[in-house]
């Protein structure tokens, strides 16, 4: 007798790599719907050689993120260095990443992947 199987649904964004700018942008490509989904987290990655960034999550529970909150950040990820947010009970349903210069002009860039998951 087999052993019945669940499948786990999953939603992931790989976004391309985004160069960061002097206010904070979204990072096109990482917005994460949990209508169907429990958990969210996020992993960015600085691939810039010598310059920090600064990030940020925002959640909302309207799409155009008129009512929009920070939930984690912003916090400053040096040159080559990764940093994550998790939750494992996502209170909204819309997550997005935003970037942005840690000094202004000082551009860098974000690579962004997220996952929500049952």
């Amino acid at each position: 007798v087999n052993a019945p199987q669940q499948a786990r649904a999953a939603q992931v964004v790989t976004p391309v790599s985004q160069a960061t700018a002097a206010a904070f942008a979204d990072v096109a490509g990482s917005l994460l719907d949990t209508l169907h989904f429990g958990s969210v987290s996020y992993s960015i990655l600085n691939t810039h050689g010598a310059n920090s960034l600064d990030w940020q999550v925002l959640a909302s529970n309207d799409a155009a993120f008129a009512a929009a909150v920070i939930v984690d950040g912003p916090g400053a990820v040096a040159a080559g260095v990764a940093d994550t947010y998790a939750v494992a009970q996502a209170p909204y349903r819309y997550y997005i990443v935003q970037v942005q210069d840690t000094a202004a002009g000082d551009h860098a860039a974000a690579t962004v992947v997220g996952v929500a998951k049952a």
